[in-house]
């Protein structure tokens, strides 16, 4: 970790992250220990990002994230060992210094064209120009980062991608509040309503287990292991290969009907939910004494943070 985020106190940072034609960032609030770790984080997401699940407030501590749907009225505490490093990811361009040696070797390596200009105006920002060759990994990437002139600090970084002869804008992060404390109530979700549904993939296993089995095999033995449960009204075993979504829930959206057999499981497609695999199914069920068949699509794709482990996503 470079000297700027190994103070002998805890060090904190707010970001704003705007994306092109969207007036409403994502925020980010971070915490970090006396060894530069990241400690606590806090994250606003706005609805245009999951216009489905609505916008979301995220807690992050200790490898676990609670996650509050407010237009679902969900809290979801899942495992996620993922946001540290994330989050390190952007501190990385906020040292200049090793950002600029960083540039100054993909430059010499001929990945990337370096532009500084470092203005008369000692109140006007240094802007270093970074843009990325045919040569590097990501070509056409462009990155511009304006730094303080007194702090060295980058205060805002744009990023741009070559397309079509231009270079279009991508988002702008601006950072916020170098080392101003944040009050620890930030780091805690606050109240949530008593009626809201409880996810917890923390407390207990939920998924199935990949092995050694293809995503496509993996993913219609979720499928039909789920039908099969609810074929036996076992919301138990149901419940852990939907999310972990509580069994009552389960049981009071789907106990009135009763699930008689598995019609037909077709080969699963690319979906672009969650990155999901959609497997199209037929089963037949009994509503009030009549049988009808149902046609469905249930999503199924890896459990958040846990990657060896397969959940249906949705589409039931």
């Amino acid at each position: 970790m470079n000297k700027l985020f190994r103070p002998a106190i805890a060090c904190y940072l707010h970001i704003k992250d705007f994306k092109a034609n969207e007036n409403e960032p994502k925020e980010f609030w971070l915490e970090f220990d006396e060894d530069g770790q990241v400690k606590n984080v806090r994250m606003h997401i706005p609805e245009w990002d999951s216009p489905d699940d609505g916008a979301k407030v995220v807690v992050w501590k200790e490898n676990k994230a609670q996650v509050w749907l407010k237009k679902k009225n969900v809290l979801a505490t899942i495992k996620d060992k993922s946001v540290a490093a994330h989050m390190l990811n952007f501190i990385e361009e906020l040292d200049p210094r090793l950002a600029i040696e960083r540039l100054h070797e993909r430059e010499e390596q001929g990945k990337v064209k370096l532009e500084i200009e470092e203005p008369s105006d000692k109140a006007e920002p240094i802007v270093v120009t970074a843009t990325y060759l045919p040569e590097s990994s990501t070509p056409g990437r462009r990155f511009v980062l304006f730094i303080d002139q007194a702090t060295k600090l980058v205060t805002a970084m744009e990023t741009y991608q070559l397309k079509d002869g231009e270079y279009q804008y991508i988002d702008l992060m601006e950072y916020w509040d170098y080392n101003q404390p944040i009050g620890a109530e930030m780091f805690v979700l606050g109240e949530i309503p008593a009626d809201a549904m409880r996810v917890d993939q923390v407390t207990q296993q939920v998924g199935l287990a990949q092995g050694d089995l293809a995503d496509r095999e993996i993913a219609v033995k979720v499928v039909r292991e789920f039908l099969e449960a609810l074929i036996d009204q076992d919301y138990a075993t149901a419940s852990k290969l939907y999310q972990g979504i509580p069994v009552k829930f389960l049981e009071k959206q789907l106990g009135r009907k009763k699930f008689v057999r598995i019609v037909t499981i077709g080969e699963p497609t690319p979906s672009d939910r969650n990155n999901s695999l959609r497997v199209p199914c037929k089963y037949e069920i009994e509503v009030d004494g009549v049988k009808s068949v149902v046609q469905s699509h249930p999503y199924v794709r890896p459990v958040f943070g846990q990657s060896d482990r397969w959940t249906i996503d949705g589409g039931i």
